[in-house]
């Protein structure tokens, strides 16, 4: 794993841990109801769906961090491969967010802006 795919590898974990925290613990501030698309009656009837999905982003994130890890650890072909499989899942995910709602087109492209760069910058 280069260098550049390393770092964009690492940011796209943060990143989804960070996503992941604020759909796992943060739904119900309503500073994220936009983001999230619910208003404040509907908390706690969302609250399976979003803590469930704000856990996803959290292994994910793991996930991506732990390739960087076994890429630096000398294990770069699994590295490479689980940092591969994370970005083609959340380009996916981008994919079907839009597909879902075309007025989250923003989110969409949000989603799959890091992935696609960490996608490229693994074919380098």
């Amino acid at each position: 794993m280069n260098v550049v795919a390393g770092i964009l590898t690492a940011i796209l974990g943060i990143v989804l841990i960070g996503v992941g925290y604020l759909e796992a613990f943060r739904y119900r501030d309503q500073r994220w109801f936009s983001m999230f698309r619910i208003r404040a009656e509907d908390a706690d009837t969302v609250r399976l769906w979003v803590v469930n999905l704000g856990f996803y982003n959290i292994v994910y994130g793991l996930g991506a961090l732990g390739a960087v890890a076994l890429a630096l650890a000398g294990w770069e072909s699994a590295g490479v491969a689980i940092a591969a499989f994370v970005a083609i899942s959340h380009v996916v995910l981008a994919v079907v967010l839009l597909a879902v709602d075309r007025r989250l087109w923003r989110n969409s492209v949000s989603e799959a802006a890091v992935p696609v760069a960490v996608l490229v910058a693994l074919l380098f």
